[in-house]
């Protein structure tokens, strides 16, 4: 009976442990982020860089596994 007892008495404390550090961690409000005019561009940039990436190393692991004749 007392290891139970225990038990949830230490599953409760690291709940309000948890809640604890989430609310010193977060922000009270929430405030809207500034994104500036050249965000848009530098977005855009980064998602064709990333896919002219993963079509690289994809032709790679393709060339790699292909079978020679």
């Amino acid at each position: 009976m007392t290891s139970v007892f225990a038990f949830r008495l230490k599953s409760v404390f690291s709940w309000c442990l948890f809640l604890l550090i989430l609310h010193v961690c977060l922000p009270d409000k929430a405030h809207a982020g500034y994104l500036d005019p050249g965000s848009g561009s530098i977005l855009v940039q980064s998602i064709i860089a990333s896919l002219a990436f993963f079509g690289r190393v994809t032709a790679r692991v393709k060339g790699i596994f292909r079978l020679s004749r």
